[in-house]
């Protein structure tokens, strides 16, 4: 029995500084841009994701690609 999967959703997340903890290390958050088209390429989400940053105070630390799948049985 064959499984194939299906793209169904993909998510681009900037990781941005968010202060330090008490350890005076740094902390981040991630911030995500949901429902994005599943044929955009990767060089086309780093744009966007430069876009989006380039409005924020500061630059984001991290870029990352969630994609969600769908796993169906095929015969």
């Amino acid at each position: 029995m064959a499984v194939q999967k299906n793209l169904t959703a993909v998510t681009l997340q900037l990781e941005i500084s968010n202060g330090v903890d008490k350890n005076d290390q740094p902390k981040f958050k991630n911030i995500s841009y949901e429902k994005l088209s599943t044929d955009a390429t990767p060089e086309k989400l780093a744009e966007v994701g430069k876009e989006f940053g380039g409005l924020m105070a500061e630059a984001p630390k991290g870029m990352y690609i969630v994609e969600r799948h769908t796993l169906e049985e095929v015969a």
